[in-house]
């Protein structure tokens, strides 16, 4: 049967996988020579702007170490020609790089993808790529160790993507053109930070003339200037000038710019707002209210096209359609939407009060909620909401999952509009939605903040269930970064919340947890104790799901004879792959503890194809782990470094931080 981080220090050339996943695989050098890769595209022909730009990433290379790769953000609005500086900028410094200069695409592929394409370009042949996305990271990191490369990254929206990229310790540089948050990457790595300048008079003639040709524009010299000029080198204002002379082939410069004049644009504070309203004027009446809906969105990420629909009505695609005709949205992926930059504040500004804004965060906080429920079963929602409704989504666990990942962004950002709004029981629900993601995929520090907002949502929501269930939550959160007595502390505020409740499965949870978080520490008879109370506890609730999870938990603490009968009984039902999926590697543990090595492999094998099968990355990590720990039974050492090495790779390429600590710690003893 069967989240994203990754140094490595020292000098490890292998990555393992056995059955799909696992085994050695050494990854030495392309069999056969290649030519350098140039992935980058050349510059234009008529770029003339951003010299001062160029000027700092000059400084960056002359201040590369040849111990690790050197990072530098840029940043700039969508359009405003960061990735034609990063190819100006290559183009000019080419010899420095003589093995080759790389490109990662992260708008239009996924990291798996795009790892497959750098280690193409590496001269690997896909025979010898491996299948998942830490053996690819790994490999790339290990062929790019000492190399003089540089590599692009583009669209980045997470300190995660750009991790999982990075090449390995050398003289490389690391250009990084920044779509989301990517204040980690500053921080962890030193990357410094060129943010792009307006474009100039030059290069905005040259965008136009995307749009119209050089006669047209050439009709009147004066009033083309005078449009550059009031759009201040955006490269949104400007796009969206170039649409309106695309579209209107018989407009000549001058009656554009009348246009603009009567809308105020050459006396406003910010004369590119006159580009913008002349344009939403222009727009029908359901894209105006589907360009403000974007732009009230909550934080930086894009909109999905059922949420508008959801928000505007069934008839919402003519309506995107025309943005993104005009230049005021661009799609980013497949029925995914996005304004951004100078539009955004302009479409911001536009909305009228938070009603607009209200509706999309109770649309994501309804659907997460939906999600959430074909994802995980958990005791004390009926007390919550009793009249809860049914979900009515029609998708399998495995959509639901899929969608929570696509989405986790957009309801971290939600939940902080939320609680700002003072819409309390929405931030409870988006953080139930997060909580199954969170929990299995390592986002510690997010799932301490947005519980924090929850807890305190609760308490003025007035529901002591609530605030209670988040309460353990955020001492989750804390026991992932192991602050011990944060999360102690926590539980005991949980307890005083579950008893006000009177609701005995809230209390036996928060025993259950304290339980969890004493054998996290190493205080195995306190924590026995605890988890034989919340047995006792469970048997009085009578619940057969909450009967199972507590025999779960109390083997982990119990010799091997009464563990493996207590992972007898706990029995899931079939909806529940991941808890079978962990009582069956519990059950592997144990025999190995007991001695009985032939059967703890055969389990081991099982959980393993069933981790890799549902992306199980912590389930796959642990049983990489317990494979470890029995061949270091058996005697055989390279076997078991084999398998920490791939259990260190799947820790720390998911972020579960102190999980891979640990692992370098144990393959340090090994030597």
């Amino acid at each position: 049967m069967g989240d994203q981080h990754n140094e490595f220090d020292g000098e490890a050339r292998i990555v393992v996988q056995a059955h799909n996943i696992y085994g050695n695989v050494s990854f030495g050098s392309p069999e056969e020579p290649k030519a350098v890769a140039r992935q980058n595209d050349p510059p234009v022909a008529y770029y003339t702007n951003n010299e001062v730009q160029l000027l700092e990433l000059d400084r960056v290379l002359a201040g590369r170490q040849k111990d690790r790769p050197c990072l530098a953000i840029i940043r700039g609005t969508p359009g405003s020609g960061r990735t034609e500086l990063t190819r100006e900028w290559i183009h000019r410094h080419r010899d420095e790089f003589p093995d080759g200069d790389f490109s990662a695409p992260l708008g239009r592929l996924p990291a798996k993808d795009v790892l497959v394409r750098l280690l193409r370009g590496a001269g690997f042949a896909d025979e010898r790529l491996p299948a998942t996305v830490e053996a690819l990271s790994a490999m790339w990191h290990d062929w790019s160790t000492g190399k003089h490369l540089v590599l692009v990254i583009d669209d980045a929206l997470s300190e995660a993507q750009v991790k999982v990229l990075l090449p390995g310790p050398g003289p490389s540089l690391v250009l990084v053109i920044e779509a989301g948050g990517l204040g980690g990457v500053r921080v962890r790595h030193g990357a410094a930070l060129v943010t792009l300048e307006p474009l100039g008079p030059e290069t905005s003639r040259a965008l136009l003339g995307q749009f119209a040709d050089s006669a047209r524009l050439d009709t009147d010299p004066v009033a083309v200037g005078e449009l550059i000029a009031m759009c201040e080198g955006s490269v949104a204002a400007l796009n969206v000038i170039g649409s309106m002379f695309a579209e209107n082939e018989d407009w000549k410069p001058a009656r554009l710019l009348r246009s603009l004049e009567r809308r105020g644009g050459v006396v406003r504070a910010l004369p590119q707002d006159a580009v913008f309203d002349l344009a939403f004027d222009r727009l029908s009446p359901l894209a105006r209210r589907c360009y403000l809906a974007l732009g009230v969105h909550p934080g930086g990420g894009d909109m999905s096209f059922a949420a508008l629909t959801a928000v505007l009505g069934d008839e919402v695609e003519g309506a995107v359609a025309e943005l993104v005709k005009v230049r005021l949205a661009q799609e980013t992926q497949e029925e995914r939407y996005l304004v951004s930059g100078l539009i955004k504040e302009h479409a911001k500004g536009k909305a009228d009060g938070d009603g607009l804004l209200r509706e999309i965060v109770s649309w994501y906080a309804r659907r997460g909620w939906e999600a959430q429920a074909l994802v995980q079963s958990r005791d004390w929602v009926g007390k919550i909401w009793p009249d809860r409704p049914g979900a009515a989504l029609g998708w399998s666990p495995e959509e639901a999952v899929a969608w929570l990942l696509t989405e986790r962004v957009n309801l971290v950002e939600v939940a902080k509009v939320a609680h700002r709004l003072g819409a309390h029981e929405d931030v409870v629900r988006l953080c139930l939605a997060l909580w199954p993601i969170h929990l299995r995929r390592g986002y510690a520090f997010e799932m301490a903040e947005v519980n924090r907002l929850g807890f305190e949502s609760a308490v003025a929501w007035s529901n002591d269930l609530a605030a209670s269930v988040l309460a353990v939550q955020r001492a989750f959160a804390a026991m992932e970064l192991r602050d011990w007595d944060e999360a102690l502390s926590l539980l005991d505020t949980a307890g005083e919340y579950a008893k006000r409740a009177g609701f005995p499965e809230a209390e036996a949870t928060v025993v259950e947890t304290r339980g969890l978080v004493l054998f996290a520490q190493g205080r195995i008879a306190q924590a026995r104790v605890e988890l034989r109370g919340n047995l006792e506890l469970a048997k009085k609730i009578g619940r057969e799901r909450r009967l199972a999870l507590a025999r779960l938990h109390l083997a982990k603490v119990e010799e091997p004879d009464a563990a493996l009968a207590l992972l007898e009984a706990a029995v899931f039902s079939d909806e529940e792959p991941l808890n079978q999926a962990k009582v069956a590697l519990w059950r592997g543990k144990k025999l190995l503890e007991a001695g009985d090595l032939v059967r703890a492999a055969e389990v081991f094998d099982e959980v393993a194809t069933a981790a890799a099968e549902h992306d199980w990355h912590r389930e796959r990590a642990e049983t990489s782990e317990a494979k470890g720990a029995l061949a270091l039974r058996r005697g055989d050492m390279a076997t078991a470094r084999s398998h920490l090495e791939d259990a260190l790779n799947v820790y720390a390429l998911r972020g579960f931080t102190e999980e891979a600590v640990d692992v370098k710690v144990r393959l340090n003893g090994l030597s």
